[in-house]
């Protein structure tokens, strides 16, 4: 019985260790792209997004929980009826609705498998879909089913609003608006008097109604439609959602974080100054108001704005959304990112908390690393690099030659390092990053990316199928034949001396070698998106990372299959600290870590199970155990996941203190039993 119990129980603790798990670190509460918000009354709030993304609000959109539909497509828009009731649509026609506040969702037929861009529900029953081609859908019986009202109306509409089960509105692009009176039957076009995209509608009451749309267009009726005269709006920015809290008070949002808002029922327009810029082009894609007047904007990568009264502005998603190219560790608690405007962020507890730093400059920054745990650097744009000899306390720019991009960096001692970039540009230093030498290369193609497996043996990979190799700690580079020309070449990883991958960002591009670069083979990796990045964590298990996907190789790179449990992400860099724990970064400012067999709770100080306790976890040199209540003496084990018993004692005092110095690293089970019970509680040892 006792041989039974352990097998069963190490079964059970293979199973956890063999468990996978994500948590997205930042931008918070997550960072995919949001699409429509809609305020259900004062103080619930619905918002959809890309990747399956639903959240609720129960606090007038101060915080968000994530809903789960059981889907990953993309909903662009939802709609909320009088009585509560949530409808959500996006890609590929998927259609959802809840009953009972967002719990349990039940999926929907919409008729069709085209981009459902927009949903309204007039009523309880009636419903009216716009698709991507200019399709109306109409429901009448609460979405259980759905017709194609008007067929190819326009094949460039964006919105479509109804005051009522009768009387709606479609705008689109070159000034297109058009105006139904008998339930979508028939759709009458209007003169807008522009010809610019118009892209959101809004109206007060039965006659006067506002329109958004592109090079800050603003336009107004005050006759139901009939006539539209144009407001002027103080902005040329694309305006994607306008809402209107009163007669008299409204908002638009666009791009570039643009919010603007009215207090005269649009006559005036002003600029409101909520402290969230945009790091590029980003925008706020929807807007809605509570009822009472709490005014949300959502968009680009999970932004989130709110203001209470409409005049004071908080940034309700917390984190940069700036594009992040690189992530590195220099152990395991302290990481940095770097990217898109010279930002460089910084955590010290394992990414649960980043902290902006400032570069001293605000162009891209595309490679980050360090050569010891308070030394680094990050490169980029126009030959930039930045130093830190602090922990990254302070960046200090270094005066370069060079002008060209640069792309990547490594370092191979705390003296010795490396950076590649545009024009066949290799630069060394031997003095940690202080002063750095051109290198010849003999091209001048792009170089993406470094590796050096030692410290005198590294490669180089760039455009046009480029493959460099030095054997003598980068003096000299020689170019290798792939025989594959022509591909773009973004990164390369040696798991030793001799065996190494390539990887090209199209077409299922995998080289790998192992000969040390003399001959290469290709492996079929199962993408057609780009790829950016690849990363070992042993010689058998190895990740790609790129648009939207992420792969995994547990057979030394001979296959590769999708993580399907990932969180969606376009990722352009991979770090890992131990063979379990990896972090990914990408666009939007996402950085993502990925913890793989370790259980939830594993690394907690302490055991929260009933009957003893013990610490540290993970451990290095000792473990202390303590037991309470304890009428009789224990006896503990630890057995690796094997099934190895690594040590046998008895436990005589309610505190004691075991060494387990000599395990190897790894996971293990700690076993204490006595006469009345078994307790078996999972560790480390680093």
């Amino acid at each position: 019985m006792q041989k039974i119990g352990l097998t069963i129980t190490l079964l059970l603790a293979i199973q956890l260790l063999s468990a996978q798990t994500w948590q997205w670190l930042s931008p918070s509460p997550q960072g995919h792209t949001l699409y429509d918000i809609v305020f259900a009354n004062a103080q619930i709030a619905y918002t959809t997004g890309s990747s399956g993304t639903i959240m609720k609000s129960t606090d007038g959109g101060q915080s968000w929980n994530k809903l789960s539909t059981g889907t990953k497509h993309d909903f662009s828009t939802l709609s909320i009826t009088a009585t509560g009731i949530i409808y959500a649509a996006g890609l590929n026609g998927i259609m959802v609705k809840s009953v009972d506040e967002g719990k349990n969702w039940l999926k929907l037929n919409s008729g069709t498998d085209r981009w459902i861009q927009v949903l309204d529900f007039p009523d309880e029953k009636t419903g009216y879909a716009l698709d991507g081609n200019g399709n109306v859908y109409k429901t009448t019986n609460s979405g259980l089913n759905w017709t194609v009202k008007t067929p190819a109306l326009n094949p460039a509409l964006n919105c479509i609003y109804f005051l009522n089960a009768d009387t709606g509105f479609i705008t689109g692009d070159v000034g297109v608006i058009y105006k139904t009176m008998n339930g979508g039957t028939t759709w009458t076009p209007q003169t807008s008097g522009t010809n610019v995209p118009l892209n959101s509608v809004c109206f007060t009451d039965a006659n006067t109604g506002y329109i958004a749309g592109y090079g800050g267009t603003l336009l107004k009726t005050e006759n139901a439609g009939n006539n539209w005269t144009k407001l002027s709006s103080g902005t040329t920015k694309e305006l994607y959602s306008i809402v209107f809290s009163s007669a008299q008070t409204g908002y638009a949002c666009g791009r570039g974080f643009e919010i603007i808002k009215t207090s005269n029922g649009g006559a005036v327009w002003e600029k409101v100054n909520h402290g969230k810029p945009a790091p590029g082009d980003e925008a706020l894609l929807s807007m809605s108001v509570s009822d009472d007047n709490s005014v949300v904007a959502v968009g680009n990568w999970g932004t989130m704005l709110r203001a209470s009264d409409g005049n004071n502005w908080s940034v309700v998603s917390k984190g940069p959304v700036n594009e992040l190219w690189s992530v590195k560790f220099p152990d395991s608690k302290t990481g940095f990112v770097a990217g898109q405007a010279g930002i460089i962020m910084k955590t010290t507890d394992a990414g649960n908390s980043w902290m902006e730093q400032n570069s001293g400059i605000n162009t891209w920054l595309f490679d980050i690393e360090f050569s010891s745990p308070s030394a680094g650097i990050a490169i980029g744009e126009s030959g930039k690099i930045v130093r830190t000899t602090d922990d990254g306390a302070k960046w200090n720019v270094m005066n370069q030659d060079t002008s060209s991009d640069l792309w990547t960096a490594r370092f191979t001692s705390a003296d010795t390092g490396f950076v590649g970039g545009n024009g066949g540009t290799i630069l060394k230093t031997t003095d940690g990053g202080l002063i750095w030498k051109a290198k010849s290369t003999g091209t001048k193609q792009i170089i993406y990316d470094l590796y050096f497996p030692t410290s005198q043996i590294g490669y180089a990979v760039g455009d046009a199928s480029l493959i460099l190799k030095t054997t003598n700690a980068g003096e000299t580079w020689s170019a290798l034949n792939a025989g594959y020309p022509n591909y773009d070449l973004m990164a390369v990883f040696f798991t030793d001396a001799n065996t190494g991958f390539v990887l090209g960002n199209t077409d299922n591009f995998l080289l790998r070698t192992t000969n040390g670069g003399n001959t290469w083979s290709k492996i079929s990796i199962p993408v057609i998106n780009t790829a950016f990045s690849i990363y070992f964590t042993s010689r058998d298990t190895g990740y790609i990372a790129g648009y939207w996907f992420i792969l995994e190789t547990n057979d030394g790179g001979s296959t590769w299959k999708y993580m399907d449990d990932f969180i969606p992400g376009n990722y352009y860099s991979i770090e890992f600290t131990d063979e379990n724990t990896g972090y990914f970064c990408g666009i939007g400012g996402a950085i993502v870590k990925y913890a793989k067999g370790v259980p939830t709770g594993l690394n907690d100080n302490s055991s929260k199970l009933t009957g003893f306790k013990f610490y540290p976890n993970p451990a290095t040199g000792k473990i202390t155990i303590e037991t309470y209540n304890n009428t009789a003496k224990s006896e503990i084990e630890i057995i690796d996941i094997q099934g190895k018993v690594w040590l046998k004692n008895r436990v005589l005092n309610e505190k004691s203190t075991i060494e387990v110095a000599h395990l190897p690293a790894g996971f293990y089970l700690l076993k204490v039993m006595n006469e009345s019970k078994t307790e078996t509680v999972k560790f480390v040892k680093n």
